[in-house]
């Protein structure tokens, strides 16, 4: 596997050259793994190598099927923003050579958007009129692309002018030549979203029963959400702790020798920060919805060849003292321990193919212990959990909803802003998410196989509360596929 040094001057640009290359070495890749054989590897070998075999059938049917390298618009986007935004914003410190790999990254650009010219066929209007908003505010950007560039590395920052003439040149063509061309369908169809999570999460789908699953569960939430609320009104909680406050309890927890937790580690604080999305480990099939989270927790990559090291970053806007700062601060935090792993045990392998899911199982688990660390806003931050949990299984509802064909765009907002009390804007918005952005259901998808794992592991009778037997095992094996990791609770 590259370490991040190595592959930092790469761009994948999606030419004919470079599909054929990837298809022929995906066959190679996996008839090595196939003559390799399960013998000689141990337990945890034999899980990565069923994640990379499943990652090697997942990019094959991405770039032979779905293909949507060849309709989406947005790929090409998301791939320019993190080419030229990605390396700049890191939190560790740069190394030798960085800005040069950087520049060489960037100076293959103009050749991933002429791929995108020729590859794109028919794509979804709106899709097309949202790659036209990205890139725009890209280029609007652009003057603080320099200034954060020569804060890192003390010099370079100009764009070339071949890059920024492709970037302008690939907007003529999204507003001009294709907006003619705009009449593709953005419905996936059950058939290929059955496949994009069988090898992304190891999931034999069944998006009816998942949906009844949520319908379910969202009745139960909301009806822990009105007697929430009825304690809410009669409680009179103080201000919301700071950051410094936040972090200081939870190091609390982990030094507890009850809480089971490995010796804590330093949390750096970093307001003003604003950080990117992370690592995404098939961008073939569907790319990240945006998230715009207040506050993040940023770790220290295993790819990365510095020290491990982790920060709170977060949007300072004076609301530090509120309890939906306090909500999110603990949300980001939740990870803490398994991004902390990833780097500690330099697992690559983990880091980059490991499950997309496995976060949100992990956050959903760990925030309940973190909720009771603060007694005086235990009820509102109990209120918010409920919030985004009824979110959560509204939006994948309306992903599975949309591209069986069953829903509408406009009975899927109806359903946002009365099942999950979003505004008809935010609605809109999560929609369109939802026509480009598997991972707008994995939060969804992660709620119903807490439910699944937690009833399992409620069949072992002893001492160990059924939700603490589920993150244990999650611990054990770490960023593996929830249906993966669903075996380890037998009794």
């Amino acid at each position: 596997v590259y370490k991040r040094q190595a592959s930092d001057s790469l761009l994948y640009t999606y030419s004919a050259e470079e599909i054929r290359l990837s298809l022929s070495r995906l066959s190679d890749l996996e008839q090595d793994l196939k003559t390799v054989g399960a013998a000689g590897l141990d337990e945890r070998q034999m899980e990565d190598s069923r994640l990379l075999l499943s990652w090697i059938r997942g990019e094959r049917f991405a770039l032979r099927e779905l293909r949507y390298h060849r309709s989406g618009p947005l790929l090409y986007c998301w791939i320019l923003e993190e080419a030229l935004w990605g390396i700049p914003l890191r939190t560790a410190p740069p190394y030798e050579g960085e800005l040069e790999a950087y520049e060489r990254r960037r100076g293959r650009i103009p050749a991933l958007l002429a791929s995108a010219a020729e590859n794109m066929q028919n794509p979804a209007k709106p899709h097309m009129e949202l790659a036209s908003k990205r890139l725009r505010r890209l280029i609007g950007n652009m003057p603080s692309l320099e200034k954060t560039v020569r804060a890192r590395y003390g010099r370079g920052g100009a764009l070339p002018d071949s890059v920024a003439r492709s970037i302008t040149g690939f907007l003529g063509i999204i507003e001009g030549t294709l907006s003619a061309q705009t009449r593709g369908n953005m419905i996936l169809g059950t058939e290929n979203i059955a496949k994009i999570f069988r090898y992304g999460e190891m999931i034999d789908l069944d998006p009816a029963g998942m949906i009844e699953e949520a319908s379910k569960q969202i009745r139960s939430l909301e009806s822990e959400l009105s007697a929430l609320r009825r304690g809410a009104q009669a409680a009179r909680p103080g201000a919301a702790p700071g950051p410094r406050t936040i972090v200081e309890r939870i190091r609390g927890l982990e030094a507890d020798p009850g809480s089971g937790k490995r010796i804590p580690a330093e949390i750096e604080l970093a307001p003003g920060t604003i950080p990117r999305a992370g690592f995404v480990k098939n961008a073939n099939l569907g790319i990240p919805a945006p998230e715009g989270e207040p506050v993040s927790l940023v770790s220290t990559s295993a790819l990365s060849a510095g020290p491990c090291a982790q920060s709170l970053a977060y949007r300072d806007e004076g609301t530090v003292n509120e309890s939906r700062f306090l909500y999110h601060a603990l949300r980001a935090l939740a990870t803490r321990g398994e991004e902390r792993r990833l780097c500690a045990e330099g697992d690559t392998t983990r880091t980059l193919l490991g499950s997309d899911l496995y976060p949100h199982l992990v956050r959903f688990l760990e925030i309940d212990a973190l909720i009771e660390a603060f007694p005086e806003q235990r009820t509102r931050l109990r209120i918010m959990l409920a919030e985004e949990k009824i979110r959560a299984l509204a939006r994948m509802t309306v992903f599975f909803e949309m591209h069986a064909g069953t829903m509408t765009t406009g009975s899927a907002i109806d359903y946002l802003t009365g099942a999950a009390g979003m505004s008809a804007e935010e609605a809109a918005s999560e929609v369109l998410a939802a026509t480009y952005s598997p991972a707008t259901a994995h939060a969804g998808i992660a709620l119903l196989y807490i439910d699944r794992m937690v009833k399992k592991a409620a069949e072992t009778r002893d001492s160990t509360p059924p939700g603490r037997r589920v993150l244990l095992t999650l611990e054990e094996h770490n960023y593996l596929p929830p249906a993966m990791a669903f075996g380890y609770l037998e009794p």
